[in-house]
């Protein structure tokens, strides 16, 4: 009898897997569940162009290299060979974020649903719940089905799942799970960004806890209503929300102005008659009021120079999972086999992608991860 393989999600680790498995393996049902439209995660990645590669990866761009190491290396082995046999053209760009030569995250997503075609049955329902016994019960919205192997690549509560629907599931499976967290996010601050707000700078961001630097990012910085965005301000996210406990030990420093050096700054306000507007010849001019007015609160403690390359925000709370593009928590990884990623104490069930208590910085990892965990899964049942 031929065997029924079943894939709850129809995200990037879904597509991924349905597409390797009908490769591998012909005699193989496989039905893909998904109860909205097939590759949201897809879609919204890298502001519609889908950053779905980074030249540079690596395990150490996870929050637990020791676990990703063996799946991640077996991917990027073959990941020339996978994308070329999917026939997907991309390249890289000076960061080494890969992109498709469209530019256009709907040429990966209809490169991918091109690929299952015809081999992979497709079910509009909901899973609300699974029930374990000789095979798998599958209780849909609609109906309920069966299936001899399960993977579970539902992603997490990101790009607006229920968090109700995904615990319940998860729950009815007894899967062991971590804290969910934003942690690609916004941050929210401690100041005044009532006249910030909007506006961008390209800036150094560092990330302080206790007065020991924690990491560093250069980018655009984007001042929200009542913190910071833009990517290098996510990737600080993605530090603090692995040690949210310390929350308050954390500060966010930034150089305003990373091209000019300190000696630069002092020369140009040696002998400054005018203050606020030499800072206006380096800064948008609502930065530049923000920046004189902290400086004439504080101006017989600090060099101006000073300020500039180190202007400060206590850190207060990272924008709710709704603002994230990545979740951290998940699937605990000490009840999954790292070799297979199959759940432990579960017959013949598989868990891949940001279901997993595994998350990377931005730049492409997250989805990649996605695509690595799918196709280690397809090559194992």
């Amino acid at each position: 009898m031929q065997q029924v393989v079943a894939i709850i999600g129809g995200g990037p680790g879904g597509l991924m897997c349905a597409y390797q498995i009908s490769q591998n393996f012909k005699d193989k049902k496989i039905v893909l569940f998904e109860k909205r439209a097939l590759g949201n995660r897809i879609r919204v990645s890298g502001n519609g162009r889908c950053n779905f590669s980074n030249l540079h990866n690596s395990a150490t761009h996870y929050n637990d290299p020791q676990f990703v190491q063996e799946v991640l290396d077996d991917f990027l082995t073959h990941r020339e060979q996978i994308y070329r046999d999917l026939g997907l053209y991309y390249h890289y760009d000076s960061e080494g974020r890969g992109y498709p030569l469209t530019n256009s995250a709907l040429t990966v997503l209809n490169i991918l649903k091109r690929a299952i075609k015809n081999k992979v049955m497709i079910v509009d329902d909901e899973i609300i719940e699974v029930e374990e016994n000789s095979q798998y019960v599958l209780k849909g919205k609609k109906q309920n089905y069966e299936a001899d192997i399960l993977i579970l690549a539902y992603g997490n509560i990101a790009y607006g799942n229920d968090i109700n629907s995904f615990y319940h599931l998860s729950e009815s499976l007894n899967l062991a799970l971590t804290p969910l967290r934003s942690s690609l996010c916004p941050i929210k601050c401690d100041g005044n960004f009532k006249k910030l707000e909007g506006k961008r700078v390209k800036a150094t961001a560092t990330l302080i806890k206790d007065q020991s630097l924690i990491v560093k990012e250069q980018g655009e910085v984007l001042f929200k209503k009542d913190g910071l965005s833009g990517i290098c301000i996510f990737n600080l996210a993605s530090f603090i929300a692995h040690d949210y406990q310390n929350l308050d030990s954390y500060t966010i420093s930034l150089d305003l102005v990373p091209s000019l050096n300190k000696d630069d700054l002092n020369q140009l306000f040696k002998n400054s008659k005018d203050v606020l507007f030499d800072l206006q010849k380096i800064l948008l001019d609502e930065v530049a009021k923000e920046v004189y007015s902290r400086y004439t609160k504080m101006k017989n403690k600090i060099v101006l120079s000073d300020l500039i390359k180190d202007f400060q925000y206590k850190v207060i709370a990272l924008y709710p999972y709704q603002d994230s593009q990545v979740i951290s928590g998940g699937v605990a990884l000490d009840t999954i086999d790292p070799h297979t990623l199959r759940v432990k104490n579960h017959h013949r069930l598989y868990a891949l992608g940001e279901l997993l208590d595994v998350d990377g910085v931005s730049g492409g990892y997250n989805i990649e991860w996605a695509f690595a965990s799918a196709y280690r899964v397809s090559k194992l049942l």
